[in-house]
């Protein structure tokens, strides 16, 4: 048989393997080609969720394109579509073609949902010549912060640093967890920052100079109480209550610190009686564990309990007025108004010139409408010597007059208020609770609304959304 016609014989069936093969595979990745065009107008268009599930799509039909399931997962993310990430970022990361910047927007959202044993290990497996190492050593550092493994974080801190010293956030962070057991070298720390934001600056030198107080000791576990009180002062509480842990452990008998760990426990939603109990019966007079049992009572509304506490600190501090102030408050809850009258009297004479002392006399005597015209009135003209340049001084006396009837003295007080201090929202809601009083309802409607806009979230606001509501529904 002569050659060619072998060859014709064998090239025939190849030829028509061949060609079905293209009929069935070739539409594919030209499908996928489409698919990823479609994507990429979508992606830019906005349409995230649909670029998502075009980019998966693609990323099925061209499997030898990188990176497709990662575009989707963050199309899939920018369409707030958390799960749908997550699978395909999984995707990707099974598929070996996720990217350190895909690894760093998966360890955010797996943190973001809760899943932090996952997001640790995703930002732990970005290389170390990564531009993003830096990054996920912090974010790394943030969550063992989180789950309370200090230690940890401490190292990932310092490994951080190591690649960029000058990062101030990073070295700030690092003395605060070094307050909770080393003062001295959370001292050093501080004293390296520089350039933080504004937000941090007054906090940076508060702490600086507690450490300063602090490390005056040779002490530990006073240095500790110290730090931890300062780091309370800046609601960082759980901190505050691992340094006051570790001042236990370093003198189980110290009262003070068996105190201050029931108050930061109270913080941090644990139980403070079995450290508030061991202070007590460790120092029945230690005025600050007496101070946080009262507050617990109180908290959990057994203010016959509290007050043998609050009664049993002023005794042993007759100086501070603040005692004469929480039972005074406690005795106008139980309703004997004479009885609290004396009680913050009596705050007044032990502190004339304090002005938490006279605000409380104050605001005690407006609310409950006890001698205005003598104990408030009295208390106001203090006030306003005490501070005549200040927007509160006049707001006092604002609420004072108005309390009295005396309604346009109150309204020159709370306009001068409000002249002092045009962004404070306490003027402006008295001054539309004023309005509602000379029925004036549209004024009092816009300082109303001022009020909202003024100080969102906060409890004047809540206050004037409430009489809003009711007035102009």
């Amino acid at each position: 048989m002569p050659t060619s016609i072998k060859i014709h014989q064998w090239i025939k069936p190849v030829l028509i393997i061949v060609s079905l093969s293209l009929v069935i595979f070739l539409p594919r990745p030209l499908l996928g080609w489409w698919y990823l065009e479609s994507a990429i107008k979508m992606e830019s268009g906005g349409q995230f969720e649909t670029a998502a599930a075009a980019f998966e799509e693609a990323a099925i039909r061209c499997w030898w394109q990188e990176g497709l399931y990662e575009k989707a997962a963050f199309s899939a993310l920018n369409a707030g579509d958390d799960q749908g990430a997550i699978l395909l970022y999984t995707q990707a990361l099974e598929s070996g073609d996720l990217t350190d910047r895909g690894r760093m927007f998966f360890g955010d959202l797996l943190s973001k949902v809760g899943e932090a044993d996952q997001a640790l290990e995703i930002w732990g497996s970005i290389s170390s010549s990564s531009e993003f190492k830096f990054n996920s050593l912090i974010n790394r550092a943030d969550v063992e912060k989180e789950l309370g493994n200090f230690s940890s974080a401490v190292e990932l801190l310092h490994q951080g640093l190591i690649l960029f010293p000058g990062n101030s956030l990073a070295r700030f962070n690092l003395g605060l967890l070094l307050m909770t057991f080393d003062p001295s070298q959370a001292l050093h720390e501080f004293e390296k920052v520089s350039d933080l934001p504004i937000e941090l600056e007054s906090k940076g030198f508060m702490l600086t100079r507690d450490l300063q107080e602090a490390i005056q000791s040779d002490n530990l576990a006073y240095q500790l109480v110290i730090t931890g009180r300062s780091l309370a002062a800046i609601d960082e509480w759980e901190l505050a209550y691992q340094a006051f842990r570790n001042s236990t452990l370093n003198s189980p008998r110290y009262a003070e610190a068996w105190a201050w760990i029931g108050e930061s426990a109270q913080q941090t939603g644990k139980d403070p009686l079995p450290a508030l109990q061991r202070s007590l019966n460790l120092d029945p007079e230690s005025i600050s564990s007496l101070a946080f049992t009262g507050l617990y009572y109180r908290k959990h509304g057994k203010p016959g309990l509290a007050w043998d506490y609050y009664e049993k600190a002023a005794r042993l501090e007759p100086g501070n007025s603040t005692w004469q102030i929480i039972l005074g408050e406690l005795s106008a809850g139980k309703g004997d108004l004479a009885e609290a009258l004396d009680y913050y009297q009596q705050a007044v004479t032990i502190s004339p010139d304090d002005l938490k002392a006279l605000r409380a006399m104050l605001d005690f005597s407006v609310y409950y409408q006890v001698y205005v015209d003598r104990v408030a009135l009295d208390a106001a003209i203090q006030i306003l010597k005490l501070e005549p340049g200040s927007w509160e001084s006049y707001d006092d006396m604002g609420q004072v007059m108005m309390a009295s009837s005396n309604y346009n003295q109150a309204l020159y007080y709370f306009e001068r208020s409000i002249e002092l201090d045009p962004d404070q929202a306490e003027s402006h809601f008295h001054l539309g609770l004023l309005f509602f009083l000379l029925d004036q309802d549209q004024d009092a409607y816009l300082e109303l609304e001022k009020v909202s806009s003024l100080a969102p979230g906060t409890a004047v606001a809540s206050q004037a959304s409430e009489l809003l509501d009711q007035y102009f529904p």
